[in-house]
């Protein structure tokens, strides 16, 4: 599991760090400190789960762009968390394409059960199924999580320009 983080402010960081490194020690966290650098992260590791601070965002627009971005590349949870407590930001994170949305400071719990439940609902059963591992009958599967397709027991490794572009091929469907 990959957990990609874009967080600019050093406090928020080690908090999210900590809490998600010891509720869920198996994952990979990965640490951006901008959004440029953050959807070519997207592009490279294809994450089970964004986490990002909107002040990484010059403005709306800003955002909009990031978020149709990743989601052209790879259909993935992105959870925004907002500077102020304010139901406008939080509500207008949402409406540009946040699947989830807090405001900082952050409650623990609150953050870990919602960071639960955006992972419950990409690692369920009919997710791997669909989105990982795809059979096409006894002799053919296309596993895009290791970017492999075996045919007849033969295992050809696919490219990660070829896993993606399989990926959103069937994706689209």
């Amino acid at each position: 599991m990959e957990i990609l983080i874009i967080v600019d402010d050093e406090s928020v960081l080690k908090n999210l760090t900590t809490w998600l490194q010891e509720r869920y020690p198996q994952a990979d966290i990965i640490i951006i400190d901008n959004s440029y650098k953050g959807f070519n992260q997207v592009k490279d590791y294809n994450p089970n789960l964004v986490i990002a601070v909107t002040s990484i965002f010059n403005d709306d627009y800003d955002m909009r762009d990031f978020i149709n971005a990743v989601r052209s590349t790879w259909q993935c949870p992105l959870y925004f968390l907002v500077e102020e407590n304010s139901e406008i930001q939080r509500v207008k994170a949402i409406e540009l394409g946040a699947d989830e949305c807090m405001s900082l400071p952050l409650k623990p719990l609150e953050f870990l059960a919602r960071v639960g439940a955006l992972l419950r609902d990409v690692s369920g059963d009919s997710f791997s199924q669909k989105k990982r591992e795809i059979l096409l009958g006894e002799n053919f599967v296309i596993n895009l999580e290791s970017g492999t397709v075996i045919r007849d027991k033969n295992e050809i490794s696919l490219t990660q320009s070829e896993t993606r572009l399989l990926s959103v091929l069937i994706n689209n469907d």
